[in-house]
């Protein structure tokens, strides 16, 4: 077997994050940019672009309308409460932390606050 092309290691060092990848989301970003390594490579979007094609084919959408598309999810999920959480911009505000009350722990025998 020959050396491997550039485009060969790309798409396979792509790959091996989305396998090591433990978030889901993080995930479909991967196997985003591996589609589209992939694509540009073979020349398989012939009327977009091969982040365009991949992106429509991971989450059927273009990718300048996935950003609004989880904004209005976040929106119909909290309701009311999105502005609470996020800015105008849909980013979460610095002052919101969903951290759980303190609680009593036991640690050597000894009672501690956590």
């Amino acid at each position: 077997m020959g050396p491997r092309t550039l485009t060969d290691r790309i798409i396979a060092r792509i790959q091996q994050a989305e396998c090591a990848e433990p978030n889901p989301h993080l995930q479909c970003d991967y196997h985003i940019a591996w589609l589209t390594a992939l694509y540009a490579w073979r020349g398989d979007a012939i009327e977009c672009s091969p982040h365009v094609l991949a992106s429509y084919e991971v989450l059927g959408l273009h990718p300048d309308k996935v950003w609004p598309a989880i904004m209005a999810g976040r929106k119909a999920q909290l309701g009311a409460e999105y502005s609470d959480i996020y800015d105008e911009a849909g980013n979460l505000k610095p002052d919101f932390s969903p951290k759980k009350p303190p609680h009593s722990v036991t640690v050597d025998g000894k009672r501690r606050i956590a």
